[in-house]
């Protein structure tokens, strides 16, 4: 009986050692996730480029770290958002600010770095954004088409921190710092007759006909040309961070990521993907429409008549767009430009 019990004993010394040293190996093989610096602090002006900043992802453990970054708030964007990095391993993230419908104070945001089988899986990386108010006196110049008027900025505007116009716009918005707008060029439709009291207006855009305006507690203000319900935002519209228009419809960013259309949808220029999330920046071309996500893709959907809408394979690294009448643009971090 003492012999078995003996045995017993033994086998399970045997077993509980045997345990212990697969539990060591599992761990010995787990990634950890490792990132320089611990903090990013941005800071600039309204309505101004601020350089990007890098992020550097490393492997802490012995195992495969595959690893997600997402962020927490629509200015904040980040390239390559995944990634696998072999034991050791480290690569590097370009991180980007976008000030367009931010007012001048402190923000503040967050990168989360995941991975569910990193050992100390997520990690969070703190980003801060200052913005102040543009100083000096801004003065507007225009040329070409100038039929309408539209390249001749009144002789009174001054201290402007946006424009908008171009496209088969006939017409030009300002954004003055003490936020309201100016208007010129042709008023066919009443698009330069920015309603009475407008105020704390913090972005512009402009589509065909019509003008659009982003207010600081994040409602819309659209006028101008109506006649396929282009200025007819919607009743339920709120946390508008970005407004964007194209030929005959309009488009809305919110601050949870998404993006509200209204308008003509002759082409399915308002007919948004579904899913579609994680934007931070929407444009209008003429018929189709542009939205850029935080991992730096592309994605678009309209009038595809010339290829507008085909955003070019493997397109990434973007931190801007526009939309021209039938052709679209992307801005890459690289400071390089792509057109199709």
């Amino acid at each position: 009986m003492h012999q078995g019990l003996a045995g017993f004993l033994a086998r399970s010394a045997l077993l509980l050692g045997l345990s212990l040293w697969v539990a060591a190996g599992l761990r010995a093989e787990a990634a950890g996730i490792g990132y320089d610096p611990s903090a990013l602090t941005f800071s600039g002006q309204v309505f101004s480029a601020i350089a990007p900043q890098t992020l550097t992802v490393s492997n802490a453990g012995d195992g495969t770290l595959n690893y997600t970054i997402a962020s927490s708030v629509f200015w904040l964007s980040v390239s390559n958002s995944s990634g696998a990095l072999a034991s050791g391993e480290s690569t590097q993230h370009m991180v980007c600010v976008a000030t367009r419908g931010l007012a001048a104070r402190t923000y503040s945001g967050q990168l989360t770095i995941s991975d569910p089988a990193a050992t100390n899986n997520p990690q969070v990386v703190g980003v801060a954004l200052t913005l102040t108010n543009l100083v000096g006196v801004m003065a507007v110049d225009g040329w070409g088409d100038n039929n309408y008027g539209q390249c001749n900025p009144p002789g009174d505007l001054s201290n402007a921190v946006a424009i908008a116009g171009g496209g088969s716009s006939v017409h030009t918005l300002a954004l003055r710092s003490d936020g309201t707008v100016a208007a010129w060029g042709s008023s066919t439709y009443g698009q330069t007759n920015v309603p009475v009291g407008l105020t704390n207006v913090v972005a512009v855009a402009v589509g065909g006909y019509h003008s659009l305006a982003l207010r600081s507690d994040g409602t819309v203000m659209a006028w101008g040309r109506n006649s396929k319900g282009q200025t007819n935002v919607p009743a339920w519209m709120a946390n508008v961070v970005g407004v964007a228009g194209g030929q005959y419809h309009s488009l809305a960013l919110r601050g949870n990521g998404t993006v509200a259309a209204w308008g003509s949808s002759t082409y399915g220029q308002t007919n948004v993907p579904v899913g579609l999330n994680n934007v931070v920046g929407v444009e209008g071309g003429g018929d189709h429409s542009l939205a850029l996500r935080g991992d730096g893709t592309v994605m678009a959907w309209g009038q595809n008549n010339y290829g507008q809408t085909n955003v070019p394979v493997g397109l990434s690294n973007v931190v801007a767009v526009a939309g021209g009448h039938e052709y679209s643009l992307a801005l890459r971090s690289d400071g390089t430009v792509v057109a199709w």
